[in-house]
């Protein structure tokens, strides 16, 4: 990654608050972090906001002329502890901010009602002073010049200690329109191969909310034509968390939502000596116990070790490797152990627009939707996602530099978000790291999803679902029509996997696992249960019944399922099909579709050519 901030970050303790899940009406907890003017601080087009940035008090508004400019890169202060309560908040808005309705931003047409702040180089056009806090940014047009590539347009929280990270939050991004240089509100969609920017909003903080906002624009090569971006809309490397991503516009060639890639940060550390490659002595051993995995700094770079037995300050393991771990030798005397650290936390993704637009497909690189590295209590739903050349969902678990063995996907819900556009694997599960060591995690809930458009058809055909590594994964009440593997194992066992009440295709070959001959060589204690697999085999023998464990359904083609109107894009079962009712929880196998539009906030349900819908301008969610 040509421009990744090559430092050991941090992520904060998980804390005891789940995701959102829908017990308060969403509109309205949007709603209340809108701003109140108080203490209005005007700056004029073209006046000093860095000086009214450094002068404003804890409660003040920065007043910005709507239609004006303000040109350089812009840092929030830290402005001391203040009261620790929502007075704290300094808001930075445009003066035609009521001008601005509740809900997405339409730049197209209120580009007029904000005030436009510009990056003239390398640097973001927003950054955030190390702990920095309570910040609202509302009603802005965030870009850069396009003269010079800047890595990221906004980045808040970054080159904090792990402590300073606790205290960088009480963000609010609303109704921004965030871009590279080479949009603009006149011109969304433009084909331009060479991008000045790379990343929409960076996040090392802790509390943070992105709502209501069109990010925009990342994609393409660099400015000098040397290499593809890995451009990002939304990311955090380390988070801490939590985060609050709603209802925005999110358009990205790489990953639109991208959270881990860095290393989380611990407050478990001990000095090493007398170190050898199987014992060490620790400074310290709190917290540390028989079977955790540590990492050892060891000759610039990290051993991974399980832990054997620990007598006193004397610990005892065996090294382990993956595919990039370096040679095994005795961690440095003098170094540092690391164990058992932190975690991105408290994440929801609701409500989105993830899109890579037809305008990209002759230069469009895609890696993912949203891809997940570390995250804890995360919830993915009622998103709708487009790709025109196809991508994927990636939960991979990355220990990524050697130093985070406890790096972990734990309690993920994706849920009712409809993806239009796969290709590959429509999700690629990977709960343990093959690349360095990592703990076993899950659990994991994939339900009530309708994947359609699979790109390019005929071509490298696509899976529905491969899961390695980890435990608890539960695929329910999803519908695809893909052509290549029903369901896919390999590389790690998964334990305990459940695969019920959906809707696919067997794919060419059915379902397979390369560790033995049975699905239970990669999935042990696996379950299936009222499936409608439909066989579209070449050679339907041996009969699936015989090769999947459960009771499911095997029609012979699509036509036998009996839906109600696939041409409209509507997958609900008509009244008349043989498996109305047949779910194991008694309703329809499947997407339940009714659902799946309210959570996509009553869009309207496209087909499977469809280009930029609608809903990508949606009104305010319920």
């Amino acid at each position: 990654m040509k421009f990744y901030k090559a430092i050991i970050l941090s992520c904060s303790i998980v804390s005891a608050v789940l995701p959102l899940r829908g017990t308060t009406s969403l509109r309205q907890q949007v709603r209340n972090l809108s701003s109140e003017t108080r203490n209005p601080i005007k700056v004029p087009s073209g006046g000093n906001l860095q000086e009214a940035l450094n002068n404003a008090q804890c409660g003040d508004t920065i007043v910005l002329q709507a239609g004006g400019t303000y040109s350089g890169s812009f840092v929030l202060p830290n402005k001391g502890a203040c009261t620790g309560t929502d007075s704290d908040y300094i808001t930075i808005q445009s003066s035609n901010l009521a001008s601005i309705p509740d809900g997405r931003l339409n730049p197209a047409t209120q580009v007029n009602n904000l005030a436009k702040i510009v990056s003239n180089s390398t640097s973001p056009a927003i950054n955030s002073a190390i702990g920095a806090h309570h910040y609202k940014l509302v009603g802005l047009e965030i870009t850069t010049s396009g003269n010079v590539f800047a890595p990221d347009v906004v980045d808040l929280g970054s080159y904090a200690d792990r402590i300073q990270q606790l205290t960088a939050k009480n963000f609010v991004i609303d109704r921004c329109f965030v871009h590279s240089a080479e949009i603009s509100a006149s011109n969304l969609f433009p084909s331009t191969l060479l991008r000045s920017s790379g990343r929409g909003i960076g996040l090392t903080t802790a509390d943070t909310w992105i709502i209501n906002s069109y990010i925009a624009g990342f994609a393409g090569r660099y400015l000098d034509n040397s290499a593809t971006i890995d451009s990002y809309g939304v990311y955090s490397p380390v988070g801490p968390g939590p985060y609050h991503i709603i209802n925005n516009y999110i358009e990205a060639q790489f990953n639109n939502v991208f959270l881990g890639g860095g290393d989380c940060d611990t407050p478990n550390k001990a000095t090493v000596s007398n170190a050898t490659p199987t014992s060490a002595t620790f400074s310290q051993v709190a917290n540390l116990r028989v079977g955790d995995l540590v990492a050892m700094s060891s000759r610039n770079s990290w051993q991974d070790a399980r832990i054997d037995s620990i007598n006193g300050d004397t610990v005892a393991y065996t090294i382990v490797t993956g595919l990039y771990s370096p040679p095994v030798a005795a961690p440095d005397n003098g170094g540092t152990a690391r164990w058992n650290g932190d975690h991105i936390h408290n994440v929801e993704i609701i409500g989105n627009s993830l899109w890579k637009p037809d305008a990209w497909n002759s230069f469009s690189n895609p890696k993912s939707y949203v891809e997940i590295k570390d995250c804890v209590d995360c919830l993915i739903d009622g998103n709708d996602m487009y790709s025109g050349i196809g991508t994927a969902i990636a939960f991979t678990v990355r220990n990524q530099n050697g130093s985070a063995p406890w790096a972990a996907i734990r309690n993920l819900t994706f849920s009712n978000n409809r993806i239009n556009g796969y290709q590959n694997n429509a999700f690629g599960i990977q709960l343990r790291d093959n690349e360095r060591p990592s703990i076993n995690s899950g659990p994991l809930l994939i339900t009530n999803n309708l994947i359609i458009g699979e790109r390019p058809p005929g071509l490298n055909p696509a899976a529905f679902v491969s899961i390695t590594g980890g435990e608890k994964v539960v695929v329910s009440h999803n519908t695809i029509l893909q052509s290549s593997a029903l369901w896919k194992g390999f590389g790690f066992v998964a334990a305990n996997v459940v695969l019920k009440d959906n809707i696919a295709n067997s794919g060419r070959y059915g379902p397979f696992c390369d560790l033995g001959p049975t699905l239970a060589s990669c999935w042990p204690g696996y379950s299936t249960s009222k499936n409608v697999i439909i066989d579209i085999r070449s050679d339907p023998n041996p009969a699936l019944s015989s090769v999947i464990t459960g009771s499911n359904f095997y029609p012979v083609n699509q036509s036998a399922v009996r839906f109600a109107d696939l041409a409209k894009g509507d997958f609900r079962l008509a009244a008349n099909s043989p498996y109305k009712g047949k779910a194991s929880d008694m309703k329809d196998p499947g997407v339940d579709m009714d659902a799946l539009i309210k959570a996509l906030a009553g869009g309207a349900v496209q087909g499977l050519s469809n280009g930029i819908p609608v809903e990508v301008l949606q009104k305010p969610r319920e």
